[in-house]
């Protein structure tokens, strides 16, 4: 090997380094935890919940840095609620920094209705994160009302698989070219 093709090897394996350093210091911090929130539904209407008088009766992880769970004889965090209206999706309640917004719903006009959303948080302290909702009534009475944060986590080790393969295959290519420069032609003849 000549001089050359050790001083390029050596740049692309610096720039690897480098990248590998900053890809592996990119990781979202996804919302983790759970918030059971308590109240009165009307489900009359087979197309639509309406909500009222909301609190938040129990939360965990980070929701409980930031959300008063009820303790008793008090009532914990007031609960924003919109009403689920089965047609349109949207936001469908705010509580301390969080916003949760509707993606998905089934089961509608049923005792048993779930689905998922994404949580927002307005302090910017957190990525939006996908949470799965479940919601049970009994006769139209709302009995369970809960939210859950999902475990998966972005992956950036992908990316990062991604990228070094290419940059394997981009050196292979740069050291093959220059060898067959430096033999001068004779690999072709």
């Amino acid at each position: 090997m000549n001089l050359e093709v050790l001083k390029n090897m050596s740049k692309l394996f610096s720039i690897l380094f480098l990248s590998l350093m900053m890809l592996g210091t990119a990781q979202a911090t996804i919302i983790g935890g759970e918030v059971h929130i308590n109240g009165t539904a009307n489900a009359n209407d087979p197309t639509k919940i309406v909500f009222s008088n909301y609190y938040v009766s129990e939360a965990t992880g980070d929701f409980a840095d930031t959300i008063s769970p009820m303790a008793f004889p008090s009532w914990g965090s007031p609960v924003t609620m919109q009403e689920l209206v089965f047609s349109s999706l949207g936001a469908l309640w705010e509580v301390g920094n969080y916003t949760y917004t509707l993606s998905s719903v089934e089961g509608a006009g049923t005792d048993h209705v779930s689905g998922t959303g994404i949580i927002s948080d307005s302090s910017n302290t957190y990525e939006n994160s996908t949470a799965y909702f479940d919601l049970h009534m009994t006769g139209g009475a709302l009995t369970n009302l809960s939210f859950t944060t999902s475990t998966s986590v972005p992956e950036p080790g992908t990316m990062l698989l991604m990228g070094l393969g290419m940059l394997f295959i981009a050196g292979g290519a740069a050291v093959r070219s220059r060898r067959d420069e430096s033999l001068g032609g004779l690999a072709a003849s």
